[in-house]
């Protein structure tokens, strides 16, 4: 992923939310999570940041999905498929997406101005790439 920058914690926001739809907040989800924010950003998620997420989160559930919409005014396609694959990298840390995650990750999907069936053929190429 090419690294890019997330000055106002919207990339945060939204990659919080898909975390927020899995079921169990895994060892595994939250590893990725720190993983994948690293990659897409260049940097570490600060601690003191993820607390403020996730209490924002909690607070506000759609939080990430007005994050996604101010996104996709900025971001170019290739930034929003690599949002998406990032959250899709989430969503599959514990080894299967449920059906929660899949509503959020195509949610996301139409947010960042995706149709349907581009999200399907995303999802689909993403899917292959992890099982080879």
């Amino acid at each position: 992923m090419a690294t890019w920058t997330d000055p106002g914690g919207e990339a945060l926001q939204v990659l919080l939310g898909v975390v927020a739809a899995d079921a169990l907040e895994a060892d595994e989800t939250r590893a990725s999570l720190d993983a994948v924010y690293e990659r897409l950003t260049g940097h570490a998620i600060d601690p003191a940041a993820l607390d403020r997420g996730r209490e924002h989160a909690r607070a506000d559930p759609g939080a990430w999905l007005t994050a996604a919409r101010a996104l996709a005014r900025t971001l170019a396609p290739a930034a929003r498929e690599q949002l998406l694959g990032a959250a899709f990298e989430i969503a599959t840390a514990d080894g299967f997406v449920l059906d929660e995650e899949d509503r959020v990750l195509s949610t996301l999907a139409a947010a960042l101005g995706m149709s349907e069936a581009e999200y399907r053929h995303s999802v689909e190429r993403m899917l292959a790439a992890a099982q080879s």
